[in-house]
């Protein structure tokens, strides 16, 4: 009898704090919700940097294998990171030995690079794995041959990369790859390929096995002289090694010429005997300005130039000056536009001159100079040129009389294998893989505005002006050298803008190229934009490989702008609202600018308000006021900080801070990179960091953190308290009109985390396609649904392949609101056509949807508002052997868990209904539907009875793994792997 008056209290604090919660959020929770325990949340990884961006290896012979912590230095922040592990991949693998790229090619040999957590090659049963190729951050390196990559580190979401160029510089073997026939009269520059190709020859030798056909100088040029054949050989010395070559040889047939001299004769008289060109006057036939001699045994040259036809070939005859010199050879080394031969900028040229009468045999004497001896130098009396950097250079022979010769040469850092650092614009990065930059940048944002008015502008001042986006493609091979000039490096490279018209490629006008920097011509985009990006060598030392001296890039833009701070984010906002304004009239009331996200974006400019400071100063201000004397330190400390107008800052800094909201309007690419603020900024969990209020928005591969949490050390619960405020909201800017709804909004690979509700929802179509949703003190996504007098406010959620983890409450919460009344016929008849008109709740989910939610019956709390009276609540489930079926036991104590996916709670059952009023289709099939009907209906218990007695007319629906599927409480997961599955599925 004592017991029941108690009992009474308690029955009618559980149904008034029952009947309280129904038009409220309903959440599960552990029992301290108030508390946000960091060591319950997952710390991301926020950063992953490498000591180095480019690597060249040497290779010797056979497999040559690497430690990969011994190359490079990773670093990964935090220091607290929940998973600091990180894998090596390799992209962009080129092989540049062609006897081995063949038999690799096949299928027969391993790939020239590969990485693997063996140290050996024994392990490896099937070669193709290796195609794709990954290890950990301990692993090896395994390098076969000489070869190009990219090694990529990847932590979680977050990538870096380094360049590696594997060469050798001791030559094995060489390659000429010159035409076998010449012509008499004509000459050719031998191309000699060398394994490897940036092998080191300090000596080359040539040698012809008949000068009376073939001549062969020290540059490698040949002379084709007489009718034969003859056996080219060249030598090429090995690096390091004293009178070691290796050997490649040539046969040389050269055919008879229209004369002794070829199809051009040069002379510095009028007359030419035929007898002097080895013709016979039956072969010969006068063309242009030319007549027979008086004895008919030669050719008058009337003008300049005359033409006359010896075997059926045009023969051309030119006029010169008597003395008149020439560099010989000087055709195949003259500069051309594009290609043509190139002296290296270390490389050597040994020039000569003769006289330009075909007909003297004997050599001037000449002196030599440079015009620009920074560019190339030459001896003054043997010709040999040196090359030194960049440019183009006159060499320039002088005879004694005066007559000149001169020789333009291009001079290079010679591109055998072209490496161009991808830039970060057109890097794989976030869980999308993807970047996307914006074709504009704010130009002077704050220009308007004092330097003291900064940290809290007011959008009237700020100025719009924008510029067109760039950045530049640094070369890592060839590099610009010391103090070269920028123009002439740039100029040996052309660069090449395309985009897909119809399926092909064509020259784009959407950007340009100034040297090495890439700008968008923002003007001509409109809406996202494939660009391909080529930059090529002009001068590839190997001509029949274009492919090694050539890189290509895809570039995706957008019609928006790269923001870099929160006051760009804000200017964004602010500007696409005066254009949706400024289009209402027109029934165009679209946003302009889309926002892309260059780099990590501090809330409110990242100020984090120093509460301490403040309270010290506050109590510094009331000292004097009061007309007390300070002490050293507070004297020092109160200069510091500006005095009362510093302190005046810092809580106008403070407030700035806690009430700024983007609203978003626009399309938001991440490109991995995140948006995030601090537990301060907010007043309370409602406040938001993003509002959407238009439909057809879409936030891509973007990382959305409401509260840093990652660094913090948490010595007890308290410092931490319950995380506040939300990631994104979605809501009208009429949210009373219950008739306007949002449509078409889209959030894909991105992460949102760190936040009381990561997302709220009112009245919204939105699809959660490839996301991470963890670390909430509360629900993840809280979505009411209610009416009004002018509608229902309802949502459709699609959710496809995602992650939900780390809640202290569930994944979801459906509150229904005022959507009918259970006693009023009419009222029910309305909902149950809303209902079929899809003017409800309405949940479609598939591929898979992790749920990393499990939590112990024994701190498990169905409606927390009612505080101490979780424990009748907790007896009840205990009670329940129908909830028992829902439940797993796990771990050597045996406790029992239960698995909490979402709710949805707050209409009232309608017996005749068997499907509630929203509408829920799940293709992963672990999740299960039950309900408090279901847990608590018919059970006998004490407090299984009061519970069914309260919940019957007000059912809570569950949605639980229960016994169904592998995902346990001991289940987890890595970022990367979850990366993979997505792109795997889709």
């Amino acid at each position: 009898m004592g017991t029941t008056p108690v009992c009474g209290d308690i029955m009618k604090k559980v149904i008034i704090g029952i009947l309280a919660i129904i038009p409220v959020i309903i959440v599960l929770v552990v029992a301290m919700i108030s508390v946000f325990i960091s060591v319950s949340a997952y710390i991301a990884v926020d950063d992953i940097t490498i000591d180095k961006d480019y690597l060249q290896l040497q290779y010797q012979s056979g497999e040559e294998v690497y430690k990969l912590e011994d190359l490079i230095d990773v670093s990964i922040t935090p220091l607290r990171a929940s998973n600091r592990s990180f894998n090596w991949t390799i992209e962009e693998l080129v092989c540049i030995d062609e006897n081995y790229n063949e038999m690799w090619s096949a299928g027969n040999y391993l790939p020239p690079a590969y990485v693997s957590n063996s140290e050996t090659s024994e392990d490896v049963d099937n070669i193709d794995e290796l195609q794709d190729s990954s290890c950990s951050g301990d692993g090896f390196l395994h390098i076969n041959t000489y070869c190009s990559f990219v090694l990529k580190a990847q932590a979680e979401t977050h990538t870096v990369s380094c360049r590696v160029y594997v060469v050798g510089f001791e030559v094995e073997t060489i390659n000429i790859v010159n035409d076998s026939t010449l012509t008499i009269g004509q000459n050719a520059l031998l191309q000699v390929e060398t394994n490897p190709l940036e092998a080191i020859v300090e000596t080359w030798l040539y040698e012809s096995s008949d000068d009376s056909v073939v001549k062969v100088d020290s540059n490698g040029v040949l002379n084709a002289v007489g009718a034969g054949s003859a056996t080219i050989s060249v030598k090429a010395s090995v690096y390091g090694e004293e009178n070691k070559f290796v050997e490649d040889t040539i046969e040389i047939v050269v055919e008879e010429g229209a004369t002794k001299y070829g199809n051009a004769i040069t002379t510095s008289s009028n007359e030419i005997l035929l007898a002097d060109l080895g013709v016979d006057k039956k072969d010969v036939s006068l063309g242009m300005a030319t007549q027979w001699n008086s004895a008919g045994d030669g050719i008058i040259l009337e003008q300049s130039t005359g033409v006359i036809v010896a075997s059926g070939q045009d023969v051309t005859l030119t006029k010169c000056d008597e003395g008149e010199i020439v560099i010989d050879n000087s055709n195949l080394f003259e500069a051309k536009e594009e290609g043509g031969y190139v002296l290296a900028t270390d490389g050597v040229l040994y020039l000569s001159a003769s006289f330009a009468d075909d007909f003297v045999s004997q050599q001037p004497e000449v002196t030599w100079s440079s015009n620009r001896e920074a560019i190339a130098k030459v001896d003054s009396q043997t010709g040999v040129v040196n090359g030194i950097s960049t440019g183009t250079v006159i060499i320039t022979a002088t005879t004694a009389e005066g007559k000149t010769a001169s020789l333009t040469i291009n001079v290079q850092e010679v591109v055998t294998v072209l490496l161009i650092e991808t830039p970060d614009a057109c890097a794989e990065e976030g869980i999308a893989k993807e970047t996307i930059v914006g074709s504009m940048v704010y130009d002077n944002l704050l220009v308007n505005l004092d330097e003291d008015e900064i940290y809290n502008p007011n959008v009237e001042d700020f100025n719009f002006t924008k510029k067109d986006n760039s950045f530049e493609f640094n070369f890592q091979n060839p590099v610009l050298p010391e103090g070269a000039n920028k123009e002439e490096f740039y100029s040996a490279f052309n660069f090449k803008v395309q985009e897909y018209v119809d399926g092909q490629l064509v020259d784009s006008n959407k950007a340009r190229f100034e040297l090495n920097r890439m700008i968008f011509n923002g003007e001509a985009i409109d809406g996202l934009t494939e660009l391909v990006v080529t930059i090529s060598a002009k001068y590839p030392k190997l001509a029949s490989h274009p492919e090694y001296a050539t890189n290509q890039f895809t570039i995706k833009v957008t019609k928006g702008i790269d923001v870099t701070d929160w006051y760009q984010l804000m200017a964004v906002d602010e500007e696409n609202r005066l254009i949706t304004e400024s289009n209402k009239d027109n029934n165009t009331a679209v946003a302009t600018w889309d926002m892309c996200l260059a780099g990590d974006i501090r809330r409110a400019g990242g100020y984090i308000p120093d509460h301490q400071l403040i309270e010290k100063l506050d109590k510094i201000l009331v000292k004097l006021s009061q007309g007390r004397k300070l002490s050293q330190s507070e004297s020092q400390m109160w200069a510091e900080h500006g005095e009362e107008e510093g302190l005046g800052r810092l809580k106008e800094e403070r407030e700035f801070a806690r009430h700024t909201t983007i609203v978003l309007r626009c399309n938001l690419y991440g490109n991995g990179h995140m948006i995030y603020g601090f537990k301060d900024q907010y007043d309370g969990t409602g406040n938001t960091m993003l509002r959407i209020i238009d439909g057809n928005v879409t936030i891509s591969n973007a990382i959305i953190r409401a509260c840093e949490v990652g660094d913090m050390i948490v010595e007890n619960p308290e410092e931490t308290n319950s995380l506040l405020g939300t990631c994104i909201r979605y809501e009208s800017e009429e949210p009373s009109n219950f008739a306007y709804r949002l449509e078409n909004n889209v959030i894909e690979y991105s992460i949102i985390e760190n936040a009381a509700v990561a997302l709220r929802i009112y009245g919204t179509d939105v699809t959660i396609d490839g996301c991470i949703v963890r670390n909430t003190s509360g629900t993840a996504m809280y979505v009411p649904i209610n009416r009004n007098e002018t509608g229902v406010r309802y949502s459709h959620i699609n959710i496809n392949n995602c992650i939900y983890s780390n809640l202290l409450g569930t994944s979801m919460s459906v509150q229904f609101d005022n959507f009918s009344d259970g006693d009023d016929p009419a009222s029910v008849q309305q909902a149950l056509e809303d209902q079929a008109a899809g003017r409800t709740f309405v949940l479609t989910q598939t591929g898979f949807w992790d749920i990393h939610n499990w939590q112990p019956l024994s701190t498990l709390s169905l409606i927390p508002e009612i505080g101490d009276f979780n424990e009748p609540i907790r007896e009840a489930v205990k009670e329940s052997e129908k909830f028992k079926a829902y439940s797993r036991t796990f771990g050597i104590d045996k406790t029992e868990y239960f698995h909490l996916g979402f709710i949805i709670s707050g209409f009232k059952s309608i017996t005749e209904i068997e499907t509630p009023y929203p509408v829920c289709t799940f293709e992963d099939e672990r999740i299960q539907q039950v309900s408090t009907l279901e847990v608590f209906e018919g059970e006998t218990g004490f407090w299984t009875s009061v519970l069914s007695g309260l919940l019957g007319d007000n059912p809570v629906y569950l949605y639980t793994y229960g016994k169904n599927g592998e995902l346990t409480p001991e289940s987890t997961y890595t970022v990367e792997d979850f990366m993979r599955a997505i792109h795997q599925e889709n």
